[in-house]
């Protein structure tokens, strides 16, 4: 699992200081949802295009995470990455994170 914190980050801030709108999910204007369906464990599924600002989001809140390395194509268009969370993932926290980030 990966720790993708850049040396020298602040530390975290909770609660994020960030606009109350969820980050949202351009391809279904849907906001991102912490999924705990499967045996995985939690996971994120987003267009590949907003990955970059996950990623970001959950580096600046040190939240452990790993990124699939092949990406979902669905009707040819759209490309779905996964994050994944681990077992040990504070769901409720990170629904949070996603919730309140501009």
């Amino acid at each position: 699992m990966s720790y993708n914190v850049e040396e020298g980050a602040q530390e975290p801030q909770w609660p994020i200081p960030l606009e109350e709108t969820a980050m949202i999910d351009e391809l279904t204007r849907n906001p991102l949802h912490v999924s705990t369906e499967g045996d995985a464990g939690p996971y994120i599924m987003l267009p590949f295009d907003r990955l970059g600002d996950v990623r970001q989001l959950l580096d600046s809140q040190r939240i452990p995470y790993s990124v699939e390395e092949e990406v979902i194509s669905l009707d040819e268009s759209a490309e779905i990455a996964v994050v994944n969370l681990g077992r040990d993932a504070d769901v409720a926290a990170v629904q949070s994170i996603l919730d309140n980030a501009a």
